[in-house]
């Protein structure tokens, strides 16, 4: 029952006969690896010397010096002795093949490697996880795939966990993702393929592949000028028809449509159903941009409920950056909490952090609205008020100035009038005054020349035209006479100057003579006529023949 040992500048792997030797083996710090039966002790001068002395005690040694020395597989644990056979034969059987497989692999891998390839048909059963660690065949067509199957076993996983974090580790084990882990390489003899057992993962890897990636693509549409393309797109001012891409049933959609429904949204909310996570989420989004494209919206929301970089990385694919760039309605990207923003969320119209904060940007546009619309109604009241009274202002100013303008204007004429009816009245006076006398004095020279003309006048005439006149001449003369004296009387009759020389006198007001004591009004001005002038007077008091009397 001999144990064989080899040896690289990490481990010292032992193999054999070596389960009733376990203890002394773990003491050295060694770890028994299952698939390939073997032990590994990390590797120093002592624990090399304290191995060779064990194996040489069991009657074992060096591996090397197990082997035949023809070209010949050698024989590691074929058998409880672990002795090889050496006897010559025709043909190897299965077990040798795999045996000689195994030991090549240890030999050629007898430490752990990094290994970098994609995660795919990842499981977990019972705290173990299985995946097929797949690479791109560039040797071949390019179009397969080659796999190995890889196992990481629950107290490995939980090592990893409590080194790296247990987000950063599921962040990364997902499918389709690209890593770096350190693997244990060996070969599955039950069915003859090669395994790796996962001793560790290198998560900064990923996320550092997923930047670069991003990175590029970012690079390739500023390169030509379609990072910016979707966000000079203009909004309107009342974005009334809203198309939605979202996970059905999702909490992004709930939350988004109940902010809208808190907000009074307006407008048609268009709702189409999108994988937000897995290989299927680039082929719905850019078929879900086509057709709320095609349906005329005002805007596009993309939203989902937040997720790691690894969930977000399938907003990163060229397709769906593409289509967005190129799509012609503005885009708004709600897809997650985490700090890096993806490539849609980076050349998007305008990105939010949440479904609630997309909503609310939509609800804001109206807010705006109705606030530039207030402003605008403030501002032209303002300006209306302001203007109006300016031109009130300026209507009293003119006012007041054509008001003192015409008041002093009518004043001047008041003034003018007044001068010129004294002026009048006085020259009229004077003259009235000047032609009562005169016609006074005409009237009573007329009178007598009259009376003393036609008194001679009919003496002549009864003394020389009597006789030779007609009775009805005499007749005519004898009328013509008596109107004669009529006018002679109403003309004496008339003239005032007599009595007023008497002292009697004609009240005016106006041109109106009066008459009545009842054409006199209180506070009346009146004019009374005497033989030299006019007299001016207002009226205080009247007395009735009744001896009624009215006063101020």
């Amino acid at each position: 029952m001999s144990i064989y040992f080899e040896h690289n500048k990490q481990f010292i792997l032992i193999q054999g006969h070596t389960y009733p030797h376990r203890t002394a083996i773990k003491s050295l710090g060694a770890r028994f690896c299952g698939q390939r039966k073997l032990w590994q002790v990390p590797f120093s001068d002592e624990n090399l010397a304290k191995v060779k002395d064990l194996c040489s005690n069991l009657g074992g040694g060096a591996a090397q010096a197990s082997q035949e020395q023809e070209n010949k597989p050698a024989q590691y644990n074929q058998d409880t002795e672990g002795q090889a056979d050496t006897q010559e034969r025709e043909g190897y059987t299965i077990a040798e093949v795999m045996n000689h497989a195994a030991s090549i692999i240890d030999q050629g891998f007898p430490g752990s490697i990094w290994i970098i390839g994609e995660i795919q048909n990842l499981q977990e059963r019972r705290g173990v996880i299985y995946f097929d660690f797949a690479e791109a065949d560039t040797a071949g067509s390019g179009k397969g795939t080659v796999t190995i199957k890889a196992t990481i076993w629950k107290s490995t996983f939980d090592r990893i966990c409590s080194y790296h974090g247990k987000q950063k580790i599921e962040e990364v084990l997902q499918d389709d993702m690209k890593v770096r882990c350190l693997c244990q390489v060996s070969i599955y003899k039950g069915r003859g393929q090669l395994s790796l057992s996962i001793l560790n993962i290198d998560p900064k890897f990923t996320k550092g592949a997923l930047a670069l990636a991003r990175e590029a693509l970012l690079k390739e549409l500023r390169v030509k000028g379609l990072d910016k393309k979707n966000k000079t797109l203009k909004l309107p001012a009342m974005p009334l028809k809203v198309g939605l891409l979202s996970a059905p049933g999702s909490r992004a959609m709930s939350d988004f449509t109940h902010q809208l429904e808190e907000g009074k949204f307006p407008g048609t909310l268009v709702i189409l159903p999108c994988s937000m996570q897995g290989e299927k989420v680039c082929q719905d989004v850019v078929k879900g941009i086509s057709a709320l494209s095609s349906q005329k919206c005002d805007l596009i929301v993309i939203t989902r409920g937040g997720g790691s970089a690894a969930d977000l990385r399938w907003f990163d694919m060229p397709d769906l950056a593409y289509a967005i760039a190129h799509a012609p309605i503005p885009v708004l990207a709600a897809i997650g909490h985490h700090d890096d923003y993806c490539v849609a969320e980076e050349i998007c119209f305008n990105r939010q952090k949440t479904p609630t904060a997309a909503a609310d940007f939509i609800i804001a546009q109206f807010s705006n609205l109705n606030l530039r619309l207030e402003q605008w109604m403030s501002l032209l009241h303002s300006q209306t008020q302001k203007s109006l009274r300016s031109v009130l202002e300026i209507r009293h100013r003119l006012k007041e100035k054509l008001v003192f303008s015409w008041q002093n204007q009518i004043n001047r004429n008041k003034q003018g009038i007044q001068e010129l009816n004294h002026r009048f009245e006085g020259k009229v006076n004077g003259a009235l005054t000047s032609w009562e006398h005169q016609l006074t004095r005409f009237s009573d020279l007329i009178v007598r020349a009259s009376k003393d003309e036609l008194m001679e006048k009919t003496r002549v005439l009864d003394q020389s035209l009597a006789p030779r006149l007609s009775m009805k001449t005499q007749a005519k003369l004898h009328h013509f006479s008596l109107q004669v004296e009529k006018l002679s009387s109403g003309i004496y009759a008339r003239d005032p100057g007599p009595w007023m020389q008497r002292g009697f006198t004609i009240l005016e007001s106006g041109n109106i003579k009066l008459k009545s004591i009842d054409d006199i009004q209180i506070d009346q001005k009146v004019k009374a006529r005497l033989l030299d002038g006019l007299v001016e007077m207002k009226v205080t008091a009247k007395v009735h023949k009744g001896n009624k009397k009215e006063e101020k």
